[in-house]
């Protein structure tokens, strides 16, 4: 539901003006309205307020102090935060006064930058550490039998190599140019280190360092090259502080760790306080251009729920002692357009408001389609899913998430959908006898059982087993019926939004398409079912819907006649999804079936995993299919009959986290 919004506007002394916005920014329910929107007439009465030249540097030095915070709080770890408890610090540290609680907020917080800036570069220098450390020690474990062989010399360097087996014969060619290089005053010691790995230790005459360097960055060869502080140290003791480092860094880094925590547990909910407040007292100074004022005065407008008008209106009276005039102005038609739009729906619809938030909220004055969406959404992904069983596997699922990720907008959201969409599941599972495919008529078959059943219509009896080709056309019959009234109830609230919004050739074009795709027919079939004359009515109808069509619309109008039996016939995805998952349900108990029919406990097992396995493979791809194809027949097929998406959301002035 839109909530109902009402306009009002906010006078009194500026002496009081910070006053005021503190109240409402407190409250939390005016949505202000940029005085510099308003119509020039309007204008004349007051200009936009002018921010104080302090203001700016105001925004700078809080600007600063958020970035500071933010920089501690990526280093800290997350605790929870008392919302109770946040109320109090947050109404602790805010201040009326912007430069005393900015140089407040600096004093509280420097010594503890301080302390989580080294900390952080610590454990910043150790992690690095750490990662080089961890990446020479195996290298140098492999060629460590190699250096043993090695005897060092006064004026020689040696250079550790990594050699892919496969390449091993190269290393000769390569020492034959080490040595053309070195006049042979150089010394290659090679070992195979694993089973894909040879090691090498080339030795040579420190005079030749940057030709034998050179060449072999050309000859693209892997050199083991040590950190700075380990270069010119030699290779045992350099191994030796690799191993050591390696036992010592992950204690000092747990020791930080405990260090970090122990302040996150101290500071945490007052620094992620102090980062709301910089925030909102950022945000009221950006705010104060939009406001309007005089010689004397300050004007304030802006958009609140209409219900909370009274309550408001006698808070500012007790609070500022009448003077302070809150009063509801009169709105214009145009002004109605661009009111902020607000959304109001009971706990089991409003979830489904995320598919249509994706395009936007509808339109301040039209309807609102959570209700629709609730009920037709479970309704169409029951109808593709079709089995009882998947059923109750969702709805589990689905009550998992929720009491599993309290506080997780997006998961309660998704649980929310899937749990009535389960129940759809679980309602046309039934009708189709399908409990993890054809089960249930498996199990009667094999004790000999009926299969039970009642007719629906001539040709069409309940349950059926969608897979059989002889009730693919009833089955496609039903999605066509499902799609008609689905796409008529989308025209008939754009015919209600025509009527509401005073748009007559709008109101006539969707009138005109329900007569053609609704009332027409129905009378037709009503005339051949009862054998009363309403078969010429019904034709009558339809044609002059064509008409109403034309008139409304014009070419476009009728033109969209053709658009919307499309819309309908892309209902039937409804029974091809439909036969297409229940096929496959089926067809993963069949296998199990014959894997089980050889006999034996092992064989059994085997054919129930498998048919498990493929259940579960089914389940989640027809689950994703479901969800995709009835969002798509909502907001293609459906909403594009009425759905307008609106130009503002409702977003109040107000407090961070309230």
């Amino acid at each position: 539901m839109i909530i109902h919004m009402a306009k009002v506007e906010i006078v009194g002394p500026k002496r009081l003006f910070f006053d005021v916005v503190g109240f409402l920014h407190h409250l939390g329910i005016l949505h202000i309205e940029d005085v510099t929107h308003r119509k020039e007439e309007e204008r004349i009465l007051y200009q936009p307020m002018a921010p104080e030249p302090a203001h700016s540097e105001q925004i700078k030095k809080l600007e600063s102090l958020k970035t500071r915070v933010s920089s501690m709080l990526a280093t800290l770890t997350p605790t929870k935060v008392d919302p109770r408890q946040r109320e109090s610090v947050y109404e602790e540290i805010c201040r009326e006064n912007t430069e005393e609680m900015a140089n407040e907020i600096d004093k509280a917080i420097v010594e503890l930058e301080e302390e989580t800036s080294r900390l952080a570069t610590e454990k910043h220098t150790l992690e690095m550490e750490f990662s080089t450390v961890t990446k020479y020690e195996p290298i140098m474990e492999k060629i460590h039998p190699l250096a043993k062989q090695l005897k060092t010399y006064e004026g020689f360097e040696s250079i550790a190599l990594l050699v892919e087996r496969k390449y091993k014969a190269g290393l000769s060619e390569l020492k034959e140019e080490i040595e053309k290089i070195c006049k042979k005053q150089c010394h290659l010691i090679t070992a195979d280190l694993d089973e894909t790995t040879t090691g090498a230790i080339l030795v040579f005459n420190k005079i030749y360092t940057r030709p034998v360097h050179d060449f072999l960055s050309l000859e693209n060869v892997s050199l083991i090259r040590l950190p700075s502080d380990l270069a010119s140290v030699p290779f045992e003791e350099a191994l030796t502080t690799i191993r050591e480092r390696r036992r010592f860094i992950p204690a000092e880094l747990e020791r930080i760790k405990t260090q970090l925590k122990e302040i996150s547990e101290t500071w945490y909910l007052r620094l992620t306080t102090i980062a709301d407040v910089i925030q909102d007292k950022i945000e009221t100074i950006k705010a104060i251009p939009k406001f309007g004022e005089t010689a004397y005065a300050f004007v304030i407008t802006g958009w609140m729920p209409k219900e909370e008008i009274e309550r408001t209106t006698k808070m500012v009276n007790e609070v500022f002692a009448g003077k302070i005039i809150l009063h509801e102005t009169k709105v214009t038609p145009h002004e109605l357009e661009e009111a902020p739009v607000a959304l109001s729906n009971p706990s089991w619809s409003k979830p489904f408001e995320f598919f249509y938030r994706l395009c936007g909220v509808p339109k301040y004055g039209t309807v609102d389609p959570a209700f629709f969406m609730a009920i037709f959404f479970p309704i169409i992904f029951g109808a593709i899913i079709g089995d009882a069983g998947y059923g109750i596997i969702m709805l589990l699922v689905a009550l998992w998430l929720r009491k599993k990720f309290v506080g997780r907008p997006f998961i309660q959201t998704l649980g929310g959908v899937f749990r009535l969409s389960s129940i759809g599941c679980i309602f046309w599972g039934i009708l189709f006898f399908e409990f993890f495919g054809n089960l249930p008529e498996k199990i009667l078959h094999h004790y000999h059982l009926p299969l039970p059943h009642f007719e629906l219509f001539p040709g069409f009896s309940l349950p059926i087993i969608r897979e059989k080709g002889e009730y693919v056309l009833p089955l496609l019959a039903v999605a066509i019926v499902i799609g008609i009234i689905h796409v008529s109830i989308g025209l008939t609230f754009g015919l209600l939004n025509a009527i509401r919004e005073h748009k007559r050739r709008h109101m006539f074009e969707k009138l005109g398409h329900l007569s053609i795709f609704l009332i027409g027919p129905l009378l037709v079939i009503l005339g051949i079912a009862i054998k009363f004359p309403l078969t010429g009515i019904g034709i009558l109808v339809i044609f002059l819907g064509v008409l109403m069509s034309a008139y409304g619309g014009s070419v476009k109008g009728v033109l969209e006649i053709m658009g919307t039996m499309g819309n309908i016939i892309s209902y039937a995805r409804i029974m091809a999804l439909g036969i297409a998952g229940a096929i496959l349900a089926s067809v993963s108990n069949e296998i199990a079936g014959e894997i089980g029919g050889l006999g034996g406990m092992v064989a059994q097992s085997l054919g129930i995993a498998l048919a498990a396995f493929i259940h579960t493979i089914n389940f989640v791809l027809h689950g994703l299919s479901a969800s995709i194809h009835s969002m798509r027949l909502h907001l293609l097929e459906s909403f594009g009959k009425f759905f307008e998406p609106a130009k503002r959301k409702y977003q109040p002035f107000r407090k961070i986290g309230s």
